[in-house]
Parts: structure tokens; sequence; C-alpha cells
């Protein structure tokens, strides 16, 4: 029998963790293998704003919203 967990598993182990960030405000990316996803929002905290990810399946949608968070503030870092 095929464990289907052994797939999730390989699908989360391949995530890959970016951040942006600008002056007190910081974004931190989870995209997996298949383009989708998992934005966690940061304002002068170490915990997230969300506890919950917003989640997105396409990439201009999830740069729309982090360009909109970063809205007014100065240039973004990677």
């Amino acid at each position: 029998m095929i464990d289907k967990n052994l797939d999730w598993q390989d699908y989360i182990s391949k995530k890959f963790v970016s951040y942006k960030k600008s002056g007190n405000r910081c974004v931190e990316i989870h995209t997996y293998p298949d383009g989708m996803q998992q934005l966690y929002f940061y304002i002068n905290s170490s915990e997230p704003m969300n506890c919950i990810p917003t989640t997105v399946e396409n990439k201009k949608i999830a740069d729309g919203i982090i360009e909109n968070f970063f809205c007014g503030l100065d240039e973004i870092k990677n």
C-alpha cells in the first residue's frame, strides 16, 4: 500500500521560504513546487499578524498583495 502522506510530506519539504522587508514591515513568503504561495505579514513584531496564512495560487496576485502591504514605504529589500 502507498503512503499518501509521503506525497504531502515531500511537497511540504520542497517549499522555499523568502522574505521581503521595508521599514517596520515584513512578508514571509512560502513558495511550493506547484507555485502556490502562503504569505505571512509582520508589522513591528516577531509574530505574524495572520496566524492562518494568506494562500494564493497566482504569483501576480501574490505580488499585488505584497506591493499593497508595502504601499508608501521605502524600497523593498529581499
